[in-house]
């Protein structure tokens, strides 16, 4: 079977791994950078295998790493997120949200330039909204995650 818009065989890999085992056991000697695009990769897969199941458990992992002090994703990564996702997408939900929630405005101030252009409009939408809510935090952010989770069609 050809897919070619599974451009990783890692990931496909870890798919196949997923479906026996309900888990994705990612090797711990990988760098942040090179995990997290394990994950996008495999969220974007199950994008093309239409796969609710697995698009909620990497971004469930994505917000795990996310709150545990792990980093950023990188520019590359959330870029990649933005080319790869349909606008209605709740990974690119869950990533603006993060990146509100956590994100210092340092970061924004030296690499914004680096992000995709409607990223940083969705970024700067949803703080406003934010600001005009009370506010957002990290634990808040663990709660909302749900939110972006899919139903799962019971088929």
């Amino acid at each position: 079977m050809r897919l070619p818009e599974a451009r990783s065989t890692q990931a496909f890999q870890k798919y196949m791994d997923w479906t026996y085992t309900s888990d994705v056991d990612l090797d711990p000697t990988l760098d942040l950078c090179r995990k997290d695009r394990l994950l996008i990769d495999l969220y974007l897969l199950g994008d093309v295998l239409d796969d609710v199941k697995l698009r909620k458990k990497t971004l469930q992992l994505l917000n795990t790493a996310l709150c545990s002090d792990e980093g950023f994703l990188s520019t590359a990564n959330c870029n990649r997120i933005w080319e790869h996702t349909p606008p209605d997408s709740s990974l690119r939900k869950w990533i603006v949200d993060a990146y509100v929630t956590l994100c210092d405005h340092e970061i924004m101030a030296t690499c914004g330039t680096s992000f995709s252009a409607e990223f940083v409009l969705q970024v700067a939408i949803k703080a406003l909204e934010e600001i005009k809510s009370g506010g957002a935090n990290e634990a808040g952010l663990n709660e909302r995650v749900k939110t972006y989770m899919e139903p799962e069609d019971d088929a």
